[in-house]
């Protein structure tokens, strides 16, 4: 018999359950209680809590995987050439749609990949804020300069 409150095989004949101190009642069920997500969950990779899903392509997978990689290697590139202006508002915003395409199904997949991807998507979107904010700066020093010299 096992243990309602706790999956636990229990002695037949005893009261209560050693582990968890359940009063353990006569059962008809002889098999433990199933995890209603713990099947689905290992058969799914890990990530299927509203029900089964047919696999993905094992190419989905390894495409996923790349474009989290790209993903960070653009949002890098983002950051590092954020003071050209240009360079990082192009390189920004690859990143993050990489990023997005690949989040989702690394985080169905139950894939660690999903962290680089979300790590790209951030310096991405951080690469892009320094780019627009080093444009709108000397933007408004070249003005003010050209200002006080036609003075």
């Amino acid at each position: 018999m096992y243990c309602q409150g706790c999956g636990n095989a229990t002695e037949h004949g005893t009261d209560f359950c050693a582990n968890c101190g359940t009063r353990v009642e006569m059962q008809q069920q002889q098999s433990p209680p199933q995890d209603p997500w713990g099947s689905s969950a290992q058969q799914f990779g890990g990530a299927s809590p509203f029900g089964a899903r047919p696999a993905r392509p094992a190419h989905e997978i390894a495409e996923a995987m790349a474009c989290g990689q790209k993903a960070l290697i653009f949002g890098i590139l983002a950051m590092v050439f954020f003071w050209t202006g240009l360079l990082g508002v192009i390189f920004a915003p690859i990143a993050m749609s990489n990023a997005t395409r690949s989040r989702q199904i690394t985080w169905e997949e139950g894939n660690e990949n999903f962290y680089l991807a979300l790590a790209g998507k951030i310096v991405g979107a951080v690469g892009l804020g320094l780019s627009i904010l080093y444009v709108i700066t000397w933007t408004i020093v070249g003005c003010s300069m050209c200002m006080a010299l036609s003075l």
